[in-house]
């Protein structure tokens, strides 16, 4: 998405502070002078870093006379952070704000965080042509998914989904997770049930989905999946999965997440056990103890062991993320 003009563009950031006990968040002003958008995130993060904060995402950028037609008053602020910027150092940026609203922090422990954010609907984009549309609200798209077009092998990070396909049959009026209409679904999905059982089940037992974004789909809507587009325009907000984020591939998730499928209580009864229901998943865990935690949260992959953030919706406008620390 070449810029058509050369002015700064100007933009807003959500961010942490390095070493900040509080896990709190702060709302960055940022101008970049740069001739395109494509790895500015990067280049963002790699400018804070150098003033103590961590990158966690940016909104959407506005070239520097569309954001002062827009201010209500002259912006003075971020004209001081033009007079900074030049091609040899093209990004400044100022902390405006601590964040106390639209993220609301639930549960805390000494090993768990969950908090809530919102989701903000997406503007008119009649104007504009479909490859620069937005799909998703820029907070969920950037809380759900990474740009991994520039991210080594190792630093990818993947998405997925555990779907209930009961569920989704509620939505959809049909299955199409697995028999002849899953040709129909262009992203890769797997039962988590193997051979006969796959097949007695078909229509019950949970799903993995890879929703991780192919290759320049993050900035071209163009090239985004036709699952993504349905699922977000009619299946968020209907309780139908859950999303987990990982460097694990989609192998070790199955093999994982396959052991808590059947769990086994204090009195050795064997139960089943919805870790994909994302009404009750967070409540669980916040309940559970920090071994359990720890086995859930920890996948096993060939290069060792690695954790996954866990993101699920709170109705259509809202949508909580829980992160595990192993201390």
């Amino acid at each position: 998405m070449k810029q058509t003009n050369t002015l700064p563009i100007v933009l807003s950031c959500e961010a942490a502070k390095v070493d900040d006990q509080h896990n709190q968040r702060y709302e960055l002003q940022v101008v970049a002078l740069v001739d395109d958008v494509y790895q500015l995130d990067q280049k963002i993060s790699n400018e804070i870093a150098e003033h103590g904060y961590i990158f966690m995402y940016a909104g959407e950028p506005s070239p520097l006379n569309v954001h002062m037609e827009k201010s209500k008053i002259y912006d003075v602020e971020v004209m001081r952070l033009c007079e900074q910027i030049n091609h040899k150092q093209p990004i400044a940026c100022r902390e405006v704000r601590l964040i106390s609203t639209d993220e609301v922090e639930i549960v805390t422990k000494d090993y768990m965080t969950v908090t809530e954010h919102s989701v903000s609907p997406l503007a008119d984009q009649h104007h504009l042509p479909t490859y620069e549309r937005e799909w998703l609200c820029s907070k969920l798209k950037k809380r759900l998914f990474k740009d991994n077009n520039a991210a080594e092998l190792a630093d990818k990070i993947y998405t997925y989904g555990v779907v209930d396909p009961t569920l989704r049959i509620n939505v959809l009026g049909y299955f199409d997770l697995a028999g002849d209409l899953k040709s129909r679904i262009d992203v890769p999905v797997s039962c988590f049930y193997k051979g006969k059982a796959a097949k007695e089940y078909e229509t019950s037992a949970p799903y993995l989905v890879d929703f991780t974004l192919p290759q320049d789909a993050y900035l071209n809507t163009n090239k985004v999946p036709k699952f993504h587009i349905d699922f977000f325009e009619n299946h968020w907000g209907q309780h139908t999965n859950i999303f987990i984020r990982t460097t694990a591939s989609m192998e070790s998730v199955l093999q994982h997440f396959k052991k808590f499928i059947k769990v086994q209580d204090e009195d050795a009864n064997w139960y089943f056990f919805r870790f994909w229901e994302p009404r009750l998943i967070i409540d669980f865990l916040a309940d559970t103890d920090l071994d359990q935690l720890k086995s859930f949260f920890t996948i096993r992959t060939k290069q060792g062991n690695t954790s996954f953030e866990l993101i699920v919706e709170n109705g259509k406008d809202a949508f909580k993320i829980c992160t595990y620390q192993d201390r």
